[in-house]
């Protein structure tokens, strides 16, 4: 008897012990719950406006911090996270939005070596190794970060990984005061992303403790320099000069200036002879504006000019440019006899360094000359209106380099001030770069000012002052 009433009390306080067990895990597992919906909240919340899926709208930094991960499966099919990273650290080597890359990764033993083995797959894409710095100690995100603000003395740079990746890395970054964006690898589907999604959940958990008991890397060790390019500018001059470009510039015929009086046709095969079109210009006349004393018009006759260009092969229609919108274009250059001169032309010249002529038309003068360019399109063989921007920049010089081309330009100015640009074609888009701004203002020094894309100041040149 006695020894079942203490059974019964045993049991009665082992199922007391069970059920507070049971509200203290239900306790902590809610408190965990909610330190991941808050953990995950912050990380996602700081990163707004910072992670981009498109190049065109990266902004330039230095460096690329590529995230490191393992090249191959245990089934030994290539990880797609890190085919996915490759690829998106070429496209922003590729559109000059970052200058060198800083490859982080595990090294942990001699059989396991992720920095090596991204710098080998960029190097086949065609990427200089001498633009490509590894970090072997980046055995986690923390350190990763850490180390590129601390070992290679970065104060800001492109973190490159999936989005959900960059979100933490970012966060990170700042906290130990490295300016950070992300740029967004594809990402993975299937099982393997969805693991690593839900491994991301408790990894935003741990940014927090590591901050929290102040986690330091691995392993620091002596400073690393990756250096700053700053491009040399040429001085202003009115004939465009070109370096690197002698096998581009053999193909490419002479510009020509067309001057269009009537409804008149040009075959181009006569000035080109790859070419198999024709251009049939069609005139627009009514009458010119009154005459001032002097015999000049007062205004600019913007009743006469062109009114369409149609591109013709074999006689047939293909392609045709309407003009009826931008009509105040004039189709000719003429000097009177006062010395007064139209500022209006059309010419055929190859402004993207392609070896084919485009169509440029000057569209209005103010401080200076705006263009509209029409890009020849070889596969298609028409003439394609550009908003890429090569109608508002003077070009002052091509160089061409490993099949990339770099334009410098000449965007204004005056005694006291004026701004360059360098411009790398691609896609036959301009890509700003890096600019120049010449500064006389300042009391006791002229300045040279060297920005990248995004308005960094990369070098600042103090320069004897001059009497102006």
């Amino acid at each position: 008897m006695l020894l079942r009433v203490k059974l019964h009390l045993f049991m009665s306080v082992l199922n007391l012990k069970i059920k507070m067990m049971k509200k203290i895990i239900l306790a902590l597992s809610l408190c965990f719950l909610v330190m991941i919906i808050i953990a995950n909240y912050l990380i996602t919340l700081n990163a707004i406006g910072k992670t981009y899926s498109d190049v065109s709208k990266a902004p330039t930094t230095n460096v690329g911090l590529v995230l490191g991960t393992i090249k191959l499966l245990k089934n030994g099919n290539v990880n797609s996270y890190f085919k996915n990273r490759i690829d998106a650290t070429y496209d922003l080597y590729r559109s000059r939005k970052i200058e060198f890359i800083l490859v982080s990764g595990d090294n942990g033993n001699s059989t396991y070596d992720e920095p090596s083995d991204m710098k080998n797959e960029l190097v086949k894409k065609g990427i200089p190794e001498n633009r490509i710095f590894l970090d072997y100690a980046g055995f986690r995100t923390l350190d990763s970060v850490v180390r590129a603000n601390k070992v290679f003395r970065q104060k800001s740079i492109t973190i490159i990984s999936q989005k959900f990746h960059n979100e933490r890395a970012i966060y990170l970054a700042e906290q130990h005061g490295l300016k950070a964006i992300g740029f967004n690898a594809d990402e993975v589907v299937g099982s393997s992303g969805i693991k690593t999604k839900i491994r991301e959940y408790f990894a935003r958990v741990k940014v927090f403790v590591d901050l929290i008991f102040n986690v330091e890397p691995k392993f620091l060790g002596k400073s690393i320099e990756i250096p700053t390019i700053v491009l040399d500018f040429p001085g202003y001059s009115n004939e465009i000069s070109y370096s690197g470009c002698d096998e581009v510039l053999s193909r490419t015929p002479e510009q020509t200036e067309l001057k269009i009086f009537s409804d008149t046709i040009i075959e181009l095969s006569k000035i080109d002879s790859r070419l198999d079109i024709e251009l049939r210009f069609d005139w627009f006349y009514e009458s010119l504006p009154e005459d001032d004393s002097t015999g000049r018009m007062l205004v600019w006759p913007n009743s006469i000019g062109i009114s369409s260009i149609q591109t013709l092969k074999d006689g047939e229609l293909i392609d045709e440019i309407s003009l009826i919108d931008i009509i105040n274009i004039e189709a000719f250059q003429e000097l009177f006899p006062d010395g007064y001169k139209h500022m209006k032309s059309v010419k055929l010249k190859d402004v993207n360094m392609d070896s084919y002529l485009d169509i440029s038309m000057t569209e209005g003068c103010g401080k200076s000359c705006s263009e509209v360019i029409w890009m020849y399109n070889p596969k298609t063989e028409t003439f394609i209106c550009s908003d890429k921007g090569f109608g508002f920049v003077r070009p002052i010089k091509y160089e061409c380099s490993n099949n990339e081309v770099l334009l410098f330009t000449y965007s204004g100015g005056d005694a006291y001030s004026s701004t360059y640009g360098a411009y790398y074609i691609i896609d036959d888009t301009l890509s700003l770069y890096q600019s120049e701004y010449f500064d006389a203002w300042q009391k006791d020094f002229d300045y040279l000012i060297y920005r990248n894309a995004s308005g960094d100041t990369l070098r600042v040149d103090t320069l004897q002052k001059h009497n102006y």
